[in-house]
């Protein structure tokens, strides 16, 4: 229908008015063309930017989900390790005279199985590195002791405070002793 109504138009003029609006229509028709092939260019990168952008929001929620604990179990280790200091000194002779001290003893050890029931259910390690080769990314070395056994030399020796990890992610580095 458009070419029809083209042509009846340029019948009615003269061959080089004819050339010229061809000309003229040609070029309008390339220039709507690149039009066209710039709108759909503009609309497949906003497209795609709207996707990137969800997906990206997708992660950082999902993130907020996974690590929401991250800064109370940095708090909970402070206490952890305490209570697991607290026991590691009690003397097992001391324990066996003295029925206070292992009722003591008995209520940090049920109070330290709940929260690493609790800290477990929720993608929390606790990372206590003793024998393993040190490795920076885990582990904090405060300390180290010259020892005799090459095998020993860069393996930590000592465990002062666990670390944790929740999922993939180091919460606190174990603070540790390595040999040398």
């Amino acid at each position: 229908m458009t070419e029809k109504f083209t042509d009846k138009i340029l019948k009615d003029r003269k061959p080089e008015e004819r050339n010229e609006t061809n000309s003229n229509i040609e070029s309008e028709m390339q220039a709507l063309k690149q039009e066209n092939a710039d709108l759909k260019d503009s609309l497949l990168r906003a497209i795609a930017e709207t996707e990137n952008t969800r997906k990206r929001l997708m992660t950082d929620k999902d993130n907020s989900v996974k690590f929401a604990l991250t800064s109370v179990i940095k708090d909970l280790a402070l206490v952890l390790d305490n209570l697991y200091l607290s026991i590691s000194n009690i003397n097992s002779e001391n324990l066996e005279n003295n029925p206070d001290l292992k009722n003591f003893y008995n209520a940090i050890n049920i109070i330290l199985i709940d929260v690493s029931k609790f800290l477990e259910k929720n993608n929390v390690k606790r990372i206590n590195p003793i024998g393993e080769k040190f490795d920076p990314e885990k582990h904090e070395a405060v300390s180290q002791v010259k020892v005799e056994d090459e095998n020993q030399k860069g393996v930590i020796i000592n465990v002062l405070s666990s670390g944790y990890m929740i999922h993939d992610r180091i919460i606190k580095p174990a603070n540790v002793i390595v040999g040398f």
